[in-house]
């Protein structure tokens, strides 16, 4: 920002000077308010992910056999299954017998398993969507300076000189990226602790043979405690990860060129201005991301990761304006005006803050609006 004032500090005694040496009389000079709009801002990166995204291939339904392992209420799960044990439909079963089972596999005893509750997690869905780039169009408002003095006339068309200074102090654009995984949790208790006694990963059940009663290989390990084999709790989990991507850019703007202006009344001219442009910019950018959890049936988010990052960046721009506009004189040295226009910007300014590269284009539309005085 400083660096930008300074520049503009610079320019405008530039124009003073070149306005003092206007003896001859013929300087005009304009002061008004600029918008733009239409310029682009176009961050790309990695696709983002969810902490848990359960959306992986589920357990083979087989046992050793390869027979079909019954699952008549449909509880094999992305990491794992809960299943019927042979010993519930023995003729005669009662009791523990009916709501406890062997037969039950999961992935990682670190991810699904909760020593506190004594729970063990399984997890369905994990059904997302994402994106790895995002645009945005911005606009922004400023101050515009302008001087011209006359060069020739020819058959009527009026030929002048002229220089431009526009300052556009608080240009802001926004960018919001996202990624998102529902899924459903089933909760089984572990109310006699088995868990933790068996291996941390990719344990089978004593009983995953179901289909082969005859010799049921959770033989001489009936002592080893079941868990429920009905879920004691379910629940909807909505995970998203946002990366907000913000730019403030600070610019000062210059143009020079002829302008073509057409008298079509004593008070009244349409004119055409096409100009060269340089502009300093400066760009601060900052990258927020955050991951958030939110139970569907309660409404309650956590934030399970929050990280941010920045980086800003000074760059001399080239450009093309080409305007036209309408002057009315209100007296005999004064003028009202407005004028639209279009910038051509052949470079971009890029910035890559942490796994994201972010492209600002700054050409795009403008009008202005302006009061004017020849000395």
């Amino acid at each position: 920002m400083k660096s930008a004032n300074g520049w503009l500090s610079i320019a405008c005694v530039a124009l003073v000077a070149a306005l003092a040496r206007g003896d001859d009389a013929g300087w005009q000079f304009h002061v008004g308010g600029v918008y733009q709009w239409g310029m682009k801002m176009n961050t790309r990166g990695p696709a983002l992910t969810t902490p848990d995204n359960y959306s992986g291939a589920v357990l083979p339904a087989q046992d050793a056999a390869g027979a079909t392992l019954a699952d008549p209420n449909k509880q094999t799960y992305a990491d794992g299954y809960v299943r019927r044990d042979w010993y519930m439909d023995v003729p005669g079963a009662s009791g523990a017998n009916l709501t406890m089972t062997w037969n039950w596999s999961y992935n990682s005893y670190a991810n699904q398993y909760n020593a506190v509750n004594q729970t063990l997690a399984f997890h369905r869905g994990g059904t997302g969507a994402g994106n790895t780039s995002s645009e945005a169009n911005f606009t922004a408002g400023g101050v515009g300076l302008s001087a011209k003095h006359p060069l020739f006339t020819c058959y009527g068309l009026k030929v002048d000189a002229a220089l431009a200074l526009d300052l556009f102090p608080e240009m802001k654009a926004t960018q919001i990226r996202s990624a998102s995984s529902r899924f459903n949790t089933y909760y089984y208790s572990d109310s006699w602790g088995v868990v933790p006694g068996v291996p941390a990963t990719g344990y089978q059940g004593p009983d995953y043979n179901y289909n082969n009663p005859s010799t049921p290989s959770d033989a001489g390990n009936l002592d080893l405690p079941p868990i429920s084999y009905a879920p004691i709790l379910v629940t909807d989990t909505l995970e998203q990860t946002v990366v907000s991507t913000k730019a403030e850019l600070y610019r000062v703007r210059t143009g020079l060129g002829p302008e073509l202006m057409v008298p079509l009344t004593q008070k009244l001219s349409l004119y055409a201005s096409p100009k060269m442009t340089v502009s300093l910019v400066h760009a601060e950018l900052t990258r927020n991301q955050t991951t958030t959890s939110t139970d569907i049936g309660t409404g309650t988010t956590t934030v399970l990761s929050s990280s941010e990052a920045s980086k800003d960046k000074t760059a001399l721009l080239l450009g093309f304006l080409m305007a036209a506009g309408i002057d009315y004189k209100i007296a005999p040295n004064w003028v009202i005006g407005a004028e639209m226009g279009h910038e051509w910007m052949p470079d971009n300014m890029c910035l890559s803050v942490g796994p994201d590269r972010t492209r600002l284009n700054l050409g795009g539309y403008e009008a202005s609006c302006y009061v004017g005085m020849t000395f």
